[in-house]
Order: C-alpha cells, then structure tokens, then sequence
C-alpha cells in the first residue's frame, strides 16, 4: 500500500500537496486513486452535492479532473542499459488496466502501462522496499525516461506478508446489460476499490475527435450532452481501512466518505469448500477471490468482510 510524494515528467512535477494518491497492488490486482487536491470550500460544495446529476456544468467539469484506475499488474526482471555496467537486469512492473477514468470504453489503452522499478540503497532505518522510484519504461531521443514517481509505504500494511485480499466481480455480473466491472484489494489496513462504468459504449456519442475522456467530458457539456458526460463520471473508486469497520475515507466521489465499503445491511456470503477455492456473493452478485493470505478459513474471510479484522495483527 503506496503514497506518491512527488511526480516530475515533461519539464513539470508535482506532489502530494498537489495530488493526494493511494495505490493499493498484490501479486495480482491492482486500485490506483488519484485526486487533486482542492481548496475545502470547494471540495464541500461537491460533497453537499450528493450525487454527479446534482452538480452544475462547472463543477461537473472540475469534478471530472480526477483520476482512478484498476486491473492485473505482474512483476518480473528484465535487463535494463546502465549507465556504469553496460546492462543491468532491474524489476519492471506491467499493468493491464480494466477500469480506467481516463479513456473512453471504446478507446482503451492501446498497450500496457510498464515501468521500471527501483530500489534506493540500504540505509539505517530503512527497510528495502519502504522507498522507491517509477521510471517510465520509454525513454527519449535522448535515452531520458518521460517521467519518474517517488512512492513510500503507508503505514500498517503489514509490508504484504499479512492480510492480503483480491477480489473481481464475475463477467457473468459485470458484462451483462447495466452491470459494471468492480475490483477490491486489500494489503494489511488499507483496502482500495473501484466500480467501472454503467453506461454501454454508444459509437455515435463518441465520434468526438479525443481519446481522452476529459475532453470527451468538456466537449460533451459544451455541446449540452449533460446526460452523456453524466453516464462517462460514473466510475466510482477510493481508499479506506479496515480497523475502522471498511469505512471509505477518500474517494472520488466525496460524498461516498464516511460511509462503509461493506454494509451492515448488504448480503454477504462466502461460498466453497475452502479458503483456496471459495468465492464471494455481495448483494447476489459474484466475486472471484483471486488472492487471499492472512486468513485460514472461509468463516474468518466471512468475518472480515462483514465485522472487520478477526484480530489485530494486519
């Protein structure tokens, strides 16, 4: 469980004054929310609004420069130029996104998102892995990488080797007409969900010439598609804890904080024969339990989704 202090790319940074960031990844999914920060004043008036359909024209627009996104990530080692040894095999993240704000339904990302990982020199005090730096995988004309971000662990993640929890709802829910796709992970305290879109990608409202959705968004209120750029802001992601009973305390869409991830009055059940083959039904919808550490069985998984943790060690 990841916070991002600074970004620097393109002659332009910023850091978590700016941009407040959690990234959440096991060995098999991934919830990245990112939310720029915004004076209080403001950030209350989305809040009170309760609901996108409720905002103005221009506050839908200020809300929509947000970002969250979630998939599959794998990490793996490949050989990397080096400025000092010629070559030097280094890790590198790979990540497949499946809900992502930023592109629209019909334009999803054309490859991958990749990046090198590093790691800083040990030092007094510093656990190898607390501290680390994303270079772009791509470099320049000149061998630079595009960008670099700084991430440090946040606390009470157990460093991974706790609880650890994926969760995907089943395509048989989320491709059927209405549903949306739906990813939780959770490593120690923190957990990060996210929901995809409701809307089914319609060709004729994005013959708009853009790929991102920002844009797609902007130009959508200026030609009064309100109802449009309304269905394209329904993704619905953010960051909470689970000693707090899974209450959501940042998201993108402010007025979901404070309320809890798994609600006392949702129905919840563990379905199988074991921890290792189990799923989840979460108001009568599936949920495909791709990892799963930390908890031995499927009464303790069950606890844990309805009550919290089923001790303090996370």
């Amino acid at each position: 469980a990841w916070r991002r202090p600074l970004f620097s790319g393109m002659l332009e940074h910023s850091t978590d004054t700016d941009e407040e960031v959690f990234n959440i990844q096991t060995r098999t999914l991934f919830v990245d929310v990112r939310i720029p920060r915004i004076p209080k004043e403001l950030k209350l008036i989305l809040r009170d609004a309760g609901s996108i359909e409720a905002l103005s024209d221009e506050y839908l627009r200020l809300y929509a420069r947000r970002h969250a996104f979630g998939g599959y990530a794998v990490v793996g080692r490949e050989t990397r130029p080096s400025n000092t040894s010629g070559r030097l095999e280094q890790p590198v993240c790979t990540r497949h996104h499946v809900i992502d704000w930023n592109y629209l339904p019909s334009r999803p990302r054309d490859r991958p998102n990749k990046w090198w990982i590093e790691f800083p020199l040990p030092a007094p005090g510093r656990l190898r892995g607390d501290v680390w730096k994303e270079w772009s995988y791509a470099t320049d004309d000149f061998s630079q990488h595009y960008y670099f971000e700084r991430w440090e662990r946040l606390e009470d993640d157990g460093k991974g080797q706790n609880l650890v929890l994926a969760l995907r709802k089943a395509k048989e829910h989320s491709c059927v007409d209405g549903g949306r796709d739906g990813i939780v992970v959770v490593v120690g305290n923190h957990f990060n969900y996210i929901y995809g879109r409701t809307n089914k990608t319609n060709p004729e409202t994005e013959n708009l010439p853009t790929t991102s959705c920002l844009d797609f968004i902007d130009q959508a209120i200026v030609t009064h598609n309100r109802r449009i750029a309304e269905s394209y802001l329904s993704i619905d992601a953010g960051h909470g804890t689970i000693l707090s009973g899974w209450k959501i305390d940042f998201s993108v869409q402010p007025w979901k904080e404070g309320t809890i991830l798994f609600d006392p009055q949702d129905e919840v059940k563990v379905m199988g024969n074991n921890i290792d083959s189990c799923h989840v039904l979460w108001n009568a919808e599936r949920w495909e339990v791709l990892e799963c550490s930390g908890v031995s069985s499927i009464s303790d998984l069950y606890s844990l989704l309805c009550q919290g943790p089923v001790d303090s060690k996370l």
